[in-house]
């Protein structure tokens, strides 16, 4: 078998060279030359375009941004909204496919202002936005959660005494699906504002045990701390309605909560029929995932 010359090992080592670098330009460029992945990019590329076009300079680190795009939630929401739910879609595309951001920013440039564009969608990214503003805490599905509360029966009479009580609850939360938040699975049902739940509760009032069925609904009035990061609580009004089991006493209320991501506090004011007047609790709830 012949040897290669030096200089025909050169022409190998160059075409060699050649088609490890031809192959890198096109994996760093992949999407692009995928007809379907380069035409969402170009979609991405025009609407994020339109998108911004009123949005000003881009703003530069986690302050500005959050501050600005608070201005833009408060002065048009429904063009926020749609900046935020392209972000999350355009968060799940790029990592769906390789090399996505350089086909959308190659495709941005030959926009007006593609420049500004880029950094607008940057900037929002880098915030980790999930839109949880639209309130984590209601998420449709099941859930199970205990309950222990502590209070007063027969309030203002001779006879008030302690009023006490264990609750173990199955609720399901109802929530539409929501296109502000496509593009975080985790997310994409947690735009609920009623909740129902149904369980058993052990109370101990005016001295005596007993075991009741518990029928409840929740609906949720308002978030707090309602930005992009993230809504921390919110506060829902609650009705209830309680049927003895081991004693004869029916129970009818409502209250006020205060609910957190694991958890709540309510404070329940309740007419009884049978064995207490009336009765008011404060409880603390802690929901399991």
């Amino acid at each position: 078998m012949k040897t290669p010359t030096p200089s025909g090992c050169k022409i190998w080592m160059c075409c060699i060279i050649f088609l490890v670098l031809f192959h890198i330009d096109l994996s760093a460029q992949e999407c692009c030359f995928i007809p379907e992945c380069k035409a969402q990019a170009i979609v991405f590329a025009d609407t994020f375009t339109i998108l911004t076009s009123t949005f000003g300079e881009a703003p530069v680190g986690k302050d500005s941004t959050l501050s600005r795009l608070n201005r833009i939630k408060s002065g048009n929401r429904e063009q926020y909204d749609a900046f935020m739910s392209n972000i999350n879609e355009f968060n799940s595309w790029s990592l769906d496919h390789s090399f996505a951001i350089n086909c959308f920013t190659t495709q941005t440039l030959t926009k007006p202002n593609g420049d500004n564009t880029i950094q607008w969608v940057n900037e929002a990214i880098s915030l980790g936005v999930k839109t949880k503003f639209r309130s984590s805490q209601f998420c449709r599905g099941f859930r199970f959660q205990m309950e222990a509360g502590l209070g007063a029966a027969n309030l203002g009479k001779q006879s008030e005494s302690f009023y006490s009580t264990l609750r173990a609850l199955v609720s399901y939360t109802f929530a539409p699906n929501d296109p502000a938040i496509a593009g975080d699975p985790s997310l994409e049902h947690c735009n609920g504002r009623i909740r129902l739940l149904a369980g058993l509760s052990e109370a101990y009032i005016s001295q005596k045990g007993i075991t009741q069925g518990v029928l409840r609904a929740e609906i949720r009035l308002r978030d707090f701390a309602a930005d992009p990061l993230g809504a921390f609580a919110n506060i829902k009004l609650i009705l209830q309605g309680s049927q003895g089991i081991t004693r004869n006493m029916t129970s009818l209320g409502g209250g006020i909560g205060l609910e957190f991501e694991l958890g709540s506090i309510n404070l329940l004011y309740e007419r009884h029929h049978h064995i207490a007047n009336s009765s008011i609790q404060l409880n603390m709830a802690y929901r399991f995932k």
